[in-house]
Formats: C-alpha cells, structure tokens, sequence
C-alpha cells in the first residue's frame, strides 16, 4: 500500500477510517491527529495520498472533503468522531478541587520555569495536568509518606510533589542543568529537600538509587529502548513488591504495534502488572520548537493553537518475580521510525 510504503508503519483500513471521521469534526490538521488517534506520521500520509486520489483538498492549511470524498464517506457509513469528554475532570476521571491552592501556588514555579528545548525531546504537560498527577497519586496510596522518584523532570512533578507535603522523601534525575538548577532553587524556597541527580540515564542508576523508593514517575520518549530503560530504571530504583510506577504512552507517537509490545515488556519481561491506563490524561502546551520537528515537515504548516498532543497515563505494580534493568545503554533512544516531536 503506498500509504505504508511512505510512512513505514503499518496502516489499516480502520486508520484511514478514524482519520475521515476526524476529518468531519474538524479541518485543522493537528486536531485530526489528536481525534483520529493514529501516528502522527501515518496520519499525514493518509492525508497526503486521499489528496492526491482527489478525496480531500487543503485550502489555507484547512483540510476538507472533495465532493468525491463526501461520496466515499457516504458510501462507507462513516461517521464523525464525537468526544463526550467530561469538562470539570477534563476527561481523566480525577478531580483537583482538592488541590486547587496547590495548583495556585504550583503556577508560580510553572511561569518561571525553563523552556522546553529540542535536544532532550521535552515538552511539559499543563499545569492541571501536574496536579492531577499528583492527586491521582495520593488516591492510589502512591504518595503520602512515601519515598519518590521521578525519571526526568521537566514536567516539574517533583516541585508540586513538594508543594503538597505528601512524600517522605522526593529524588530526581535529570539531565539538563537548567532544570536542576530550578528545582534546586525552587526546593531551598519551598523548604523541602529534594535529591537531585544531574545524570543521563543511559547510564545505570548509582547504588544509594536501587531498591529504596516506593513509587516512580517518567515520561519518557517514546522509542521502544527509551520506554525500556526508563521504565527498567524505575523498577530498579524500587523496593520490592506492591511498588508503583507511572509513565505515558500517546498514540500520536506510538502505534498499537508499539503498544502490543510494550505492554509484552511490561508483562512478560519486567513481570509487572497493569493496574491503570487513563485516556488523555497527559495534556501538552504547545513548544515553541515545533518548526524544527518532524511533526512541522508532516503538517499543513500552520501553527497549532489549541491542545492536540496527549498521552495516556499508565500505572503499574511490582510483584513477587519482578525484573528490572541496570545496564548501560550506548544507543540512540530518540527516533524511531513513528517519532514526530524530536
């Protein structure tokens, strides 16, 4: 198919599906990627190639049925995606009234804090979404009096897990240094004292980091090695059984391939369980290096102006029989074939 032959990702007939069915909500390129739910890349070849078969046109970076794309919708049934996404929890099902003073005294650090750059493939969730991490955390158990460690911060977790007042004790590993050095400042201010490890984990986590936290959090590109060594990092860096972690998958960097076999890793090598995975949890702003990304040469080249990346949020639990990993990894785990935001 040339759809295939230009992405290099498996596509369906029901790929090709959800993207007319967006395509019905919507004209704007990276909300269609968004309700579509398919690989970013994938989605933009589709698009490109139902053009040129004279299915869709673009008219000002708008993407809209031809009259002959009207037919073939009609001719499949298709219908539009419609979201029944509720407003107050924005979908994840966690409400942060709770914690709205710890979302106001959040945003202070939030607007202060480093802009995402291209090299570590960073791009921070919104505020809401941070404190819902955390109150997601603390209704799991996850979180108060616990011992914590987050895998790469620029989501600033670590901060508003301070904030809250809920850990035991809080480490991090990150490593870019202008993040270190802002939750440094910011954890003096705070008065909680926060461990930070400025380190690539590539490199295998130092032995006063194994087996002494109850509960880890990354967000980690997602390449098959980087969710493997992230992931393995974290399961090294806890206890013992009936600890937790949490990462976030998107669909818009990963296909149900990658899914398959990532939840085969969690399942067949790691020996863990899946306790949790919340749609749409992980809610991203907008980077501002977005025209040096593979995402831009994909898209319509007009700049996104609402919310479209998202990831879902997983949560797993060790077990009698759990493996980790602690090797050293000396690869590229920055592409992939399906990566769109680096």
């Amino acid at each position: 198919m040339e759809i295939e032959r230009r992405s290099g990702i498996k596509c369906y007939e029901r790929s090709i599906e959800n993207v007319l069915s967006s395509v019905l909500v919507t004209s704007d390129f990276w909300k269609i990627v968004k309700d579509s739910e398919e690989v970013l890349v994938l989605v933009s070849d589709i698009i490109n190639v139902l053009e040129e078969k004279g299915y869709l046109e673009e008219t000002n970076g708008k993407i809209s049925l031809t009259d002959k794309g009207k037919q073939l919708i009609e001719s499949m049934k298709l219908y539009e995606k419609t979201s029944f996404e509720c407003d107050s929890c924005e979908g994840r099902g966690i409400s942060i009234e709770e914690h709205k003073d710890l979302l106001k005294e959040f945003m202070r650090y939030h607007e202060k804090r480093p802009k995402p750059i291209r090299k570590y493939d960073q791009g921070f969730v919104t505020p809401s979404t941070t404190i819902a991490r955390i109150s997601f955390m603390m209704e799991k158990g996850d979180l108060g009096g616990k011992r914590i460690i987050v895998l790469g911060d620029d989501d600033l977790v670590s901060i508003a897990a301070a904030l809250s007042g809920y850990p035991k004790e809080i480490a991090v590993i990150e490593i870019d240094s202008r993040i270190t050095d802002f939750i440094s400042k910011a954890a003096k201010e705070i008065g909680f004292d926060i461990q930070i490890h400025e380190r690539d984990l590539r490199e295998p986590l130092p032995s006063e980091l194994v087996g002494r936290f109850h509960t880890f959090f990354t967000d980690p590109p997602e390449t098959l090695k980087a969710l493997q060594l992230f992931i393995g990092r974290g399961i090294t860096s806890l206890i013992g059984e009936r600890c937790s972690g949490y990462f976030g998958l998107t669909r818009v960097e990963a296909s149900l391939e990658k899914w398959r076999e990532i939840q085969r890793i969690l399942l067949d090598d790691f020996k863990v369980v899946i306790t949790d995975i919340i749609r749409s949890f992980n809610k991203y702003m907008n980077w501002d290096y977005i025209k040096e990304t593979k995402a831009w040469n994909k898209s319509t080249k007009w700049i996104p102006e609402d919310i479209w990346y998202t990831s879902y949020l997983y949560r797993i639990e060790t077990l009698s029989g759990t493996k980790s990993r602690n090797e050293r990894v000396d690869e590229d785990i920055y592409q992939d074939v399906e990566s769109s935001t680096s």
